[in-house]
């Protein structure tokens, strides 16, 4: 009964989200991100769709719903945090990691891990991570392989 109660979108509030993702990063002694912060505090309440989109730096002129900067790009370490957050389901939508968010591909294998686990996400969106080498593409080429939520 706990279980079902305390999973899926109807539970996982934006509040709820925040805190997670804040004892995440303390259990890896990380500081939260003020993008993802924002990013989820923005968040609709489920069954609307929900859709983090984040970015490194301020993007003039972006589309909607508009992405959250960054002010640095995420590494493993902070990478691991978020990956702790995407492997609860709570009903997200779209994920969009764009324009150098990813520091290299060692932030990109727990953020694809995280998503195998939690299975649910239909759109995800790495476009613009130039760090991310041959290595990563291979990563994301077995998550393609593996995974059959993505549309």
């Amino acid at each position: 009964m706990l279980l079902s109660t305390a999973s899926g979108g109807e539970y996982w509030t934006s509040i709820r989200l925040i805190k997670l993702y804040e004892s995440a990063c303390r259990g890896r002694e990380e500081k939260p991100r003020l993008g993802i912060v924002r990013a989820l505090q923005a968040l609709p309440a489920a069954p609307k769709p929900r859709t983090v989109h984040l970015v490194l730096h301020e993007v003039p002129h972006s589309s909607y719903p508009a992405p959250y900067p960054l002010d640095h790009p995420l590494t493993r370490y902070a990478a691991e945090a978020l990956a702790d957050l995407l492997t609860v389901e709570w009903a997200l939508t779209d994920l969009r990691l764009e324009r150098g968010v990813l520091e290299t591909e060692d932030a990109l294998k727990p953020i694809l891990h995280a998503l195998l686990i939690s299975g649910t996400l239909p759109n995800l969106s790495l476009a613009g991570n130039r760090k991310i080498k041959a290595g990563g593409w291979r990563l994301v080429s077995v998550f393609l392989k593996r995974v059959r939520c993505l549309i």
